[in-house]
């Protein structure tokens, strides 16, 4: 016979409450005060969301889409990861995944995925890839230009000496400049221990990259860099 949900629920209340000395208690703050916390969330959530609807123009949104199957299914998806954070910054990527599948839907298993890295990083994480992705464009034209130079046909020549010698000492100096603002534990206010764990598990996710592997003189995370599912992930989830 099939047990509903309200039964299971009843019988998880009875169960605890016959705990010794915490039985009380944990009932209170699992059934009552969480459930208050969790509602409270998911209607600030709301609110924030027709409040931001009431500003945009009806033509922005896609009717066809909002009233589909699968439009539903993450919208349920996001108010139950809602109910679960009490992040500020999380808030603000769920809402804004919402409001650019209403605006143009991407394919669901990139929200999907999306979301799940929402709720599975740090506030601290996030600071780390919008600082990485602030300055990668300008990063990697400096690489992509030093490049160019050491593949040119005179790049060994005593006349590629005289005539890049400045272009490539700027542009390594501008190179070290660049990575003093996004690399290494300095630009986010912890430790270096905390900044490796952060950084590894972002590589974990593929979101970051260990960019000097097999590079003469360089240590392991010192120079990792965001990947384009990365790119991708923070210009989706971020306010325009």
């Amino acid at each position: 016979m099939k047990i509903d949900k309200y039964t299971q629920i009843t019988g998880l209340k009875i169960l605890i409450q016959s705990l010794p000395y915490i039985g009380t208690p944990l009932n209170e703050f699992l059934f009552e005060h969480r459930g208050r916390i969790k509602q409270d969330r998911i209607n600030n959530f709301v609110q924030n969301l027709k409040d931001y609807l009431e500003t945009i123009n009806e033509n922005v949104i896609n009717s066809e889409y909002i009233n589909s199957e699968e439009f539903g299914d993450i919208f349920e998806t996001i108010l139950e990861k809602i109910s679960r954070t009490e992040s500020d910054e999380k808030l603000k990527r769920f809402k804004q995944i919402l409001v650019r599948q209403i605006e143009v839907p991407e394919r669901r298993e990139y929200i999907e995925s999306f979301l799940d890295i929402i709720s599975k990083i740090t506030d601290k994480q996030f600071e780390i890839l919008i600082l990485h992705d602030k300055h990668i464009e300008d990063y990697q034209k400096i690489v992509e230009r030093s490049r160019e130079i050491d593949n040119s046909e005179f790049s060994n020549s005593r006349f590629a000496d005289h005539v890049y010698s400045h272009e490539r000492k700027e542009l390594d100096d501008k190179k070290e400049d660049l990575e003093k603002k996004f690399l290494g534990e300095g630009n986010y206010n912890i430790d270096k221990k905390e900044y490796l764990f952060l950084v590894q598990d972002l590589i974990s996710k593929s979101l970051l990259y260990d960019a000097g592997i097999g590079g003469i003189g360089t240590r392991p995370f010192e120079r990792v860099l965001i990947t384009d599912y990365g790119q991708s992930f923070i210009k989706y989830v971020s306010e325009k």
